[in-house]
């Protein structure tokens, strides 16, 4: 059980480009926003394969997902200094990247044997932890974290287990099962922000808002 190449090349790419976006108005230089793409980029890789075991990290063993990363955190950089994209586009562009490193998470899951329960697990992991880590060196709360976050890792979820189950259920298509994933995610995490869609906060009566 394979996944393409593309799918993982296209989540690095994205997720660096999410860096890039996110250092735009923090006065970086070409080597902190490269530092950031990367750690963006390759972040949710690292912290699931820690977890699961899977060393060294799946970038070390193939070198071309770290090329990926910094020459599009190269590219984007200077392309960013020239046009100034709408203030919206990281929460989009962003969608995508959760999108695409969730269904790669839960399949490295899947690959190795673990529960489908384990597998979405790693899934939101691998989709939200290069976020987090992205949010942390630039000095706030990261956005999985924030208020009217509007379905962050609940979409990452979601998107999860549709792969996992339409996967072993033995009658869809890998490439069908990966897509459907991608699409659920994607679509939960664009509506809830266009129709500002979240979970019940945990307050009680009488709690300071």
């Amino acid at each position: 059980m394979t996944l393409s190449p593309i799918i993982e090349h296209s989540a690095i790419a994205v997720g660096a480009l999410t860096g890039v976006l996110a250092a735009r108005g923090r006065q970086l230089d070409l080597f902190g926003v490269l530092v950031l793409a990367i750690v963006t980029a390759l972040g949710g890789g690292t912290a699931r394969d820690l977890l699961a075991g899977d060393l060294p990290v799946s970038w070390l063993r193939s070198p071309a997902y770290l090329h990926t990363a910094a020459g599009t955190g190269l590219a984007s950089f200077f392309i960013c200094r020239v046009w100034h994209p709408p203030s919206g586009l990281l929460q989009v562009v962003d969608a995508f990247a959760l999108a695409l490193y969730t269904i790669v998470g839960a399949h490295k899951g899947l690959s190795m044997g673990f529960a489908a329960s384990v597998a979405v697990l790693l899934g939101i992991i691998t989709g939200v932890a290069g976020g987090i880590a992205r949010d942390t060196l630039l000095g706030r709360v990261p956005l999985v974290f924030q208020r009217g976050v509007y379905l962050y890792a609940t979409a990452a979820a979601c998107g999860a287990t549709v792969y996992a189950v339409l996967l072993r259920s033995g009658v869809w298509n890998p490439d069908h099962a990966e897509i459907c994933g991608i699409v659920s995610c994607l679509a939960l995490r664009l509506g809830a922000i266009r129709w500002r869609l979240s979970l019940p906060e945990f307050t009680a009566k009488g709690d300071a808002r």
